[in-house]
C-alpha cells in the first residue's frame, strides 16, 4: 500500500470514529431524553390518575351523601306515614271508647257528675243550661241534680236536647263548660303531642331485642 492510500485509510477511520462518537452521543442523548420523557409521562400520568381518583372519590361521596339523604328522607316519610296512621287509629279508638263509656249507665252518671263538679268550680251562679244528646233522659241523674241544687242554691237548671253524640255541655250566660265527647277532644294538637310523647317514652324504655349471630 502506498503512502497516499495509507493516509486515506487513516482519514476514513478517523471519520468513522468521529461518526461513531457522534452517533453514540446522539444515542445517549436520545436515551436520556427518552428517560426524561418517560419520567415526565409517569409523573403526569400519576397526577392524572390522582386527579381522576379524587374526582371519582368526590363523585362517590356526593352520590353516597345523596343516597343517604334520600334514604333518611324516605325513613322520615315512612315514620310520618306510620305516625299519621297510628294517630288516626288512636283517634278512632278514643272516640269509640268515649261513645262506649257514654253508652253505659254507670259510666254515664259518672261523666255527668264530673261535669257538674267542674261547672261548680268554674261557672258563676244563675241559670245553667245543660245541653245533652236527644236520646238521653236527664231523669237518670236526678239525684245528682238534687245534690247540686242543695249545694248551689244560686243555680237554676234548665235542660235542652241537642245534636250531641255523647256528654253534656253546661252554659251560663257567656261562660260555657263543654264536657261533650267533641269538646273533650277539641284540642287535638295538644292531645296528639301528649300521645306521641308517651309513645316515645314507651319506645325508649322498651328493652332492645337482641338478634342472634
Amino acid at each position: 500500500m502506498s503512502g497516499g492510500d495509507a493516509g486515506l485509510a487513516a482519514l476514513l477511520r478517523y471519520i468513522d470514529g468521529v461518526r461513531e462518537r457522534a452517533l453514540a452521543g446522539i444515542r445517549d442523548k436520545a436515551a436520556a431524553d427518552a428517560q426524561a420523557l418517560m419520567r415526565a409521562a409517569r409523573t403526569r400520568a400519576g397526577e392524572q390518575v390522582r386527579q381522576a381518583l379524587g374526582e371519582v372519590r368526590q363523585d362517590a361521596e356526593a352520590r353516597i351523601g345523596l343516597a343517604r339523604a334520600q334514604s333518611q328522607a324516605r325513613v322520615r316519610q315512612a315514620r310520618q306515614a306510620l305516625t299519621s296512621a297510628a294517630l288516626l287509629r288512636t283517634w278512632a279508638a278514643i272516640e269509640g271508647a268515649l261513645a262506649e263509656r257514654w253508652g253505659k249507665g254507670a259510666a254515664r252518671k259518672t261523666w255527668v257528675g264530673h261535669a257538674l263538679e267542674q261547672a261548680q268550680r268554674h261557672l258563676p251562679g244563675g241559670t245553667w243550661r245543660l245541653s245533652h244528646p236527644a236520646a238521653w233522659k236527664p231523669d237518670e241523674c236526678f239525684m245528682l241534680f238534687e245534690a247540686l241544687r242543695a249545694s248551689r242554691p244560686d243555680v237554676a237548671l234548665s235542660f235542652e236536647s241537642a245534636d250531641l253524640a255523647a256528654g253534656v255541655r253546661v252554659t251560663c250566660g257567656q261562660a260555657q263548660l263543654d264536657m261533650t265527647a267533641a269538646g273533650l277532644l277539641r284540642d287535638r294538637p295538644r292531645i296528639e303531642g301528649l300521645w306521641l310523647a308517651q309513645l316515645e317514652r314507651a319506645v325508649a324504655s322498651a328493652p332492645q331485642r337482641r338478634t342472634g349471630t
